[in-house]
């Protein structure tokens, strides 16, 4: 077999592997921004209500700031990505 188109080949499985492991890391941070989403929407709606406490306010700051620093993270990697 004739080694340059070998080692094309080796090149494109590795750029279908790096692909699929950049992907793979996308689908898991809109998964966690989903659940996180879906969280604050929840304490929001105890806001205000017998369930409201100094702890859930912080709570849902806390999951605003992970949900902002996965979505700034998911911007890079798609600047990156091109």
């Amino acid at each position: 077999m004739d080694t340059s188109y070998s080692s094309y080949q080796n090149g494109n499985q590795t750029r279908e592997q790096d692909f699929q492991k950049l992907s793979q890391s996308h689908r898991d941070k809109y998964s966690k921004i989903s659940q996180n989403v879906s969280s604050m929407q929840r304490m929001v709606n105890q806001i205000g209500t017998h369930q409201d406490s100094p702890e859930l306010r912080k709570q849902l700051v806390e999951k605003k700031n992970v949900k902002l620093y996965l979505e700034s993270f998911i911007d890079v990697m798609e600047i990156e990505a091109y």
